[in-house]
């Protein structure tokens, strides 16, 4: 192989692997952004906003969640002088689907049916997200649930 011929060959595999790297990041950028946007809204009870970036299976667990909020949960949520925050811990991408783990500060916890939710400091939960063409979104299969303190 000619001097030429490995230098060509350099420059494809380098330009290839800064392709992909591009690629990878633009991916890891999307689902941070879609994912700390769904959070910030689903925590925050604008569940109209939250369900616009998720898959049209997902809905029916934002339905399900909006139809067990109460006006006593939203009085506590309201009597809050802070906004419910979500910071991304960790972010694996495999292909077309990714795994989000999130801290969420400051958010109603509805603990069960009947009695008004509670305030919780910190807490983490985890979302799977899906790219449809171009777009990641939230993919639940169930309500979304603190997994941690």
């Amino acid at each position: 192989m000619s001097a030429k011929q490995t230098i060509l060959i350099s420059f494809v595999l380098v330009a290839a692997l800064c392709l992909a790297s591009a690629c990878s990041l633009k991916d890891d950028a999307a689902v941070e952004t879609c994912a700390k946007s769904f959070g910030q809204n689903y925590f925050n009870l604008r569940l109209q906003q939250a369900s616009g970036l998720c898959t049209d299976r997902s809905y029916k667990w934002i339905e399900f969640y909006a139809s067990n909020i109460s006006q006593d949960d939203v009085d506590v949520l309201n009597a809050q002088t802070d906004s419910a925050l979500c910071d991304i811990d960790d972010i694996d991408i495999d292909g077309d689907s990714a795994r989000v783990k999130m801290t969420v500060r400051n958010f109603l916890l509805c603990d069960s049916i009947g009695r008004p939710g509670r305030m919780c400091k910190q807490g983490k939960c985890r979302l799977t997200l899906r790219k449809e063409g171009e777009t990641w979104k939230v993919d639940l299969d169930g309500p979304v649930t603190k997994t941690e303190e």
